[in-house]
């Protein structure tokens, strides 16, 4: 059976493609606050046991995090061996949570005492500036700089409620 030439694919080597994929989950407060910061971290993984072990134990931070104020949103992906974070709030001071956290505290323990990673990266980054969220009007499906508009469209239609940040 003959495939078309818009059905084939074809594969490339790692080394001959600078892409690599991966999964991401996200955890959102319902904010839909702007970000003052982001925090980031990658932790590269020896193993898949070990893979496991960072997976859910930033999942956890993230669940406990998710109602500390200033949060806004977390992010978990997962490329190859590496695992980043990514994680929004309202402002740098706020990130200070993270330190605070019991269980986040735990695995940097082990982190540095134990033998939970290869290598690993974390920072916090101020957001110099951040674009308008634009919407577009389910009326007459204009783009809408939805802080300057308000609740309406100048159609004179409602806007939807804003979406969460990040």
């Amino acid at each position: 059976m003959a495939t078309s030439p818009s059905a084939q694919a074809q594969v490339e080597t790692a080394e001959a493609v600078p892409f690599q994929f991966g999964t991401a989950v996200r955890v959102c407060a319902g904010s839909t606050r702007t970000p003052g910061a982001f925090s980031l971290t990658w932790v590269d993984v020896q193993s898949d046991e070990e893979a496991e072990e960072v997976r859910l134990s930033a999942a956890a931070v993230a669940a406990e995090l998710a109602g500390e104020p200033g949060f806004i949103s977390w992010m978990g992906l997962e490329i190859g061996r590496r695992l980043y974070t990514i994680t929004a709030w309202e402002s740098s001071d706020a990130v200070g949570a993270v330190r605070r956290n019991r269980t986040h505290q735990a695995v940097m323990r082990r982190f540095f005492a134990g033998n939970l990673g290869a290598a690993a990266s974390t920072g916090v980054w101020r957001a110099d500036h951040l674009n308008a969220l634009w919407m577009r009007c389910p009326a007459c499906t204009t783009m809408i700089d939805r802080a300057r508009a308000g609740d309406g469209c100048p159609c004179g239609e409602p806007l939807p409620e804003a979406p969460e940040s990040w």
